[in-house]
């Protein structure tokens, strides 16, 4: 993944925060007005704002405007810290809003589909890695990191879909949810293992005091947070307390090495009991749908970069494949054992497919760690990329796909976080 530089133009430097501004605009337009598009010709408007953020990422800016005569001229949203916080927002705020459209007893109910799930979803893609990996000549240890590059899910793809095939609330849709949640506790504990990032008992107990954190203060305090928020006289100040919740559930998640948005997720489920749900997912949605979750979407087009797929060569075509079905399989077979329908296991298994920041930032640190290097380490992480870009182009259009062609849906409803 590629950062570029800021919009720099050498006579205007003491107006850079302008400049960002202009960027985070030029942003969301293209993330607008492609979303747009692909919104009329019935497909994900997400994968318009991805591609928006690929385009203006990798082609746009990589020369096109560099030549202008009296002006160095660059992107401001690809280093710019002030653009990675909106991004960051953006998938943070949605799965808070995910979260407020589940009630904590579904996601109980679906407890043990979502476990077994998360079983087969993690342990195919991580042998067939493993194999693969062996077959390209590299060690064990280098083949369990690709192994367990193949094995994340990033349910924040798959929600909006779901969310825009009105499939959340659905039991596949909460087996979904539950198996993200276990498959991400599953895949830091492997990667504590695999590159030795810190005692397994300890990161366990971080891990279980979270959990148990957030399930007392979700229950019994958050919705009378949010109440008392609503009842002040201050006007947005019930939304701005939310967005304080969610902010600070992310932030604790992350900090107890669970992901930022398991906490925002479980922050919006317990608040999904409150007296003013509907007025927190009214004022959360505001802000969120208009700016920061098509900034996010742009944000994860403009990380992809070309030639580090190119450079992964007939290897990349290799892996896209086998990681797309061992995960689907995994995820399939897991939800089919414990006790789903084949016509419910099999969305379950598309809907699991989608990889993002996780597999990278495993890649990064087996570079850091020294299990790869060298050429090894640039082929690593195109291969990455190429499951992160594969996983989050292919997972939305199956999925929209496997409803239409079942016949559970007759129209694809306009229907927003």
């Amino acid at each position: 993944m590629r950062l570029s530089g800021t919009i720099l133009i050498t006579d205007m430097e003491a107006h850079s925060v302008y400049l960002t501004l202009f960027g985070i605009g030029l942003a969301l337009l293209v993330a607008v007005l492609l979303g747009q598009i692909f919104n009329r010709l019935k497909m994900p408007p997400l994968l318009g704002q991805i591609l928006g953020g690929f385009l203006v990422g990798n082609l746009l800016f990589t020369g096109l405007l560099s030549n202008l005569e009296g002006a160095e001229l660059h992107l401001p949203m690809f280093t710019d810290e002030a653009f990675e916080v909106f991004g960051t927002a953006g998938i943070i705020f949605l799965m808070f809003l995910i979260g407020l459209e589940i009630k904590e007893s579904d996601l109980i109910r679906a407890g043990k589909h979502s476990f077994v799930t998360a079983i087969g979803g993690m342990g195919l893609p991580l042998g067939a890695g493993v194999l693969l990996a062996t077959g390209f000549g590299w060690s064990l240890k280098q083949s369990l990191v690709l192994g367990l590059t193949m094995a994340p899910t990033s349910i924040g793809i798959t929600a909006v879909t779901l969310v825009d095939l009105n499939r959340l609330r659905t039991r596949e849709g909460l087996t979904m949810m539950g198996a993200a949640i276990f498959d991400d506790v599953m895949v830091i504990i492997g990667l504590a293992v695999i590159l030795a990032t810190g005692s397994i008992g300890f990161i366990t107990v971080k891990i279980v005091g979270f959990f148990l954190l957030i399930c007392v203060v979700g229950r019994y305090f958050l919705p009378r947070i949010a109440a008392a928020g609503y009842g002040m006289a201050l006007k947005g100040g019930g939304a701005a307390l939310m967005v304080v919740v969610c902010i600070f559930a992310a932030f604790l998640a992350e900090s107890l090495q669970v992901a930022a948005v398991t906490g925002a997720f479980l922050a919006g489920m317990f608040l999904s009991s409150s007296t003013v749900k509907e007025e927190i997912h009214r004022d959360i949605e505001s802000v969120a749908r208009c700016l920061f979750i098509p900034l996010f979407f742009f944000l994860v087009g403009s990380r992809i970069d070309i030639s580090a797929l190119i450079q992964s060569g007939l290897a990349l075509l290799l892996i896209i494949p086998v990681s797309m079905i061992s995960k689907i399989g995994g995820s399939f077979l897991g939800a089919w054992l414990s006790g789903l329908r084949a016509n419910q296991a099999l969305p379950v298994g598309i809907g699991m497919s989608p990889r993002l920041e996780f597999p990278i930032v495993i890649s990064l640190l087996a570079v850091i760690h020294g299990i790869f290097t060298g050429d090894q380490a640039h082929e690593l992480l195109g291969l990455t990329i190429g499951i992160v870009v594969s996983s989050i182009i292919l997972t939305p259009l199956l999925l929209k796909s496997f409803y239409a062609r079942a016949g559970n849906i007759t129209e694809i409803h306009e229907h927003r976080l």
